[in-house]
């Protein structure tokens, strides 16, 4: 599967579109991001956080785990 790569400008203006309120699914959709290329993407994240606040001792895994935190990239 070929993936799609874009520059730090492009990412910068579809993160604005999202805090302008424009739903994660059309923006996927419109960007041509599959859903489970968002969630495997989102997964990876949550996992280098958990890594990263396990390294600082500052909170449990289980508050990380319930974190709502979506990126649409």
């Amino acid at each position: 599967m070929k993936t799609k790569r874009y520059s730090t400008e492009q990412i910068i203006g579809i993160l604005k579109e999202a805090e302008a309120g424009m739903p994660v699914k059309e923006l996927c959709r419109k960007y041509g991001v599959s859903e489970a290329q968002r969630l495997k993407e989102l997964e990876s994240e949550n996992h280098r956080l958990k890594k990263l606040q396990q390294s600082r001792g500052r909170c449990s895994l289980s508050t990380i785990s319930h974190s709502s935190t979506v990126l649409p990239l």
